[in-house]
């Protein structure tokens, strides 16, 4: 028997239905297999669905819970959130229900939302708990297996460790001279404190070994640049790998997943005395999990951001993502915008000084 919200539906439901229900269902399953999200429903659906479960579980006595060990998974997985600071706090989004046990008891389930991934936690058998704290737990425990098993988090923390810059030296057959472990020891220091690929020089490169004939120090400081505009901020390393590689130019030492387009750009516009933009990102109502947006200023863009090109995406799959495709868009346009004002810099400290009048005087003394 089922019912449908309507009073004066009949009662008694006919074979019929069920070949109709079967269909919808396959219909519901090969869009999750092809899209790998789940499928869209109304909320009459959505309503009808859950009664049907719940009527279902009351029919039949519940299974064992879960064991979860001694690990606190919502503690682990609020940590894990914690440690990407380029995301929003209200990313964890726990939601629970009531449903009905053995004997009229109730019993608790949970699922958790993050933005990993376009569905919640747990996502496919859902098994109920006597208590609220399980149940939660339970939620917390299958996010966090997805994100290690998905390579979003490690399995003995919650944040890989910095790749490794440079691969590991080969053992020579001879041990290496002093000067040549001074070499190398001062080029991994310079390449890890890398400036930015436009600061340039404006004057000739002064030799070391005039002042005290250290090879080594020489090697290290003959490649050291001055510049008139080095007071300048440098970017960081990262937004130095998105400008086009020139002769010389120093490798940033983080690895490509270490900063987030978005973190670029929030950089530079703060370079560029600009607020960063907000990511006007919309769900499609037809097809849940796949994003489309826009990078919106909160104020009038001025000066080198006035040009700015439109900069959206459209069905994108995450929510994360389709920010980070925005951002990736804007960081061309943000970092050409920056080498312009640099240039503009250079040329003017390169001006010579205009003298007021030439012929002044002091006391009667000309100067």
């Amino acid at each position: 028997m089922a019912i449908d919200g309507n009073e004066n539906a009949p009662l008694q439901v006919y074979t019929p239905f069920y070949s109709k229900f079967q269909e919808w269902i396959l219909r519901q399953q090969e869009f999750e297999a092809t899209y790998s999200t789940a499928a869209p429903l109304t909320k009459a659906q959505r309503k009808l669905l859950v009664e049907l479960e719940q009527t279902l579980m009351f029919e039949s006595e519940p299974g064992p819970e879960p064991k979860m060990g001694d690990t606190n998974w919502v503690g682990k997985l609020l940590e894990y959130r914690a440690a990407h600071q380029n995301s929003r706090s209200d990313d964890v989004q726990f939601t629970e229900e009531c449903v009905p046990g053995p004997s009229m008891t109730e019993r608790w389930r949970y699922q958790v939302r993050i933005e990993e991934s376009p569905a919640p936690f747990p996502n496919d058998v859902q098994p109920s708990f006597a208590r609220k704290k399980d149940a939660k737990q339970y939620a917390a425990k299958c996010a966090v297996e997805w994100l290690r098993a998905n390579n979003y988090m490690p399995a003995d923390g919650v944040k890989f460790p910095r790749a490794q810059m440079h691969p590991p030296l080969r053992q020579a057959s001879a041990p290496s001279s002093p000067t040549v472990t001074a070499v190398a020891k001062a080029a991994a220091k310079k390449q890890k404190l890398s400036l930015s690929p436009m600061v340039s020089s404006s004057r000739p490169l002064t030799s070391a070994t005039a002042v005290n004939g250290n090879t080594a120090n020489n090697a290290v400081k003959t490649e050291s640049p001055t510049s008139s505009v080095s007071s300048m901020p440098p970017l960081p390393a990262s937004m130095a790998s998105h400008a086009p590689a020139s002769p010389g130019e120093e490798i940033s030492p983080f690895s490509a997943d270490e900063r987030s387009a978005a973190y670029e750009v929030a950089e530079l516009c703060k370079r560029l005395g600009a607020q960063p933009p907000q990511y006007q990102v919309t769900q499609d109502p037809q097809h849940q999990g796949f994003w489309s947006g826009y990078a919106e200023f909160s104020q009038e863009p001025f000066g080198p951001l006035a040009q700015l090109p439109p900069c959206s995406v459209e069905g994108v799959l995450g929510k994360r993502t389709a920010k980070e495709k925005i951002a990736e868009l804007l960081v061309p346009h943000l970092i050409a915008a920056w080498d312009a004002r640099q240039a503009r810099m250079r040329n003017f400290m390169r001006r010579e000084p205009v003298t007021a009048n030439a012929n002044a005087t002091v006391g009667g003394v000309e100067l």
